[in-house]
Formats: C-alpha cells, structure tokens, sequence
C-alpha cells in the first residue's frame, strides 16, 4: 500500500501549478516555515498558510479518489 500511496502522490504532485509546487518544495524539502516561506514570496504568513491547506487537501483528495479507482483502499 505505500508503494501504491507514493505511485499517487507523484501522479497527483505533476497536476499541481509551479507555485503549488514552489511551496511543497519551500516547506517540506528546506523546511522553511510559512513565515519564511512568505517573506521569499512577499506575501502574508496567513496567505501562505492558507495555500498549504489548500494545496495539502488537493493533494489528499487526489490520492484517495486515485487509491479508490485502483482498488486500494
């Protein structure tokens, strides 16, 4: 079933737009925090905050309806 989440994750990650993917990359892969993310990007901590949430729950939705479709869970 990992193997099968991560086969999701990286087909959902390619639907994402660039700035969707800048912040993953800003916060997962160098472990920035919003605040610092949003100070990279000249926006408000909150606004960045709120992408995350969105991008996150996107990314879980298309993982699950991937999942489904294929059987797993």
């Amino acid at each position: 079933e990992q193997s099968d989440r991560a086969e999701a994750l990286d087909q959902c990650m390619k639907h994402l737009g660039e700035n969707q993917k800048r912040l993953l990359e800003l916060r997962y892969t160098q472990s920035l925090s919003p605040a610092k993310i949003a100070e990279r990007m000249g926006k408000s901590s909150n606004t960045v905050s709120a992408a995350l949430l969105r991008v996150r729950k996107a990314l879980r939705q298309c993982i699950e309806a991937r999942l489904a479709a294929a059987g797993c869970g």
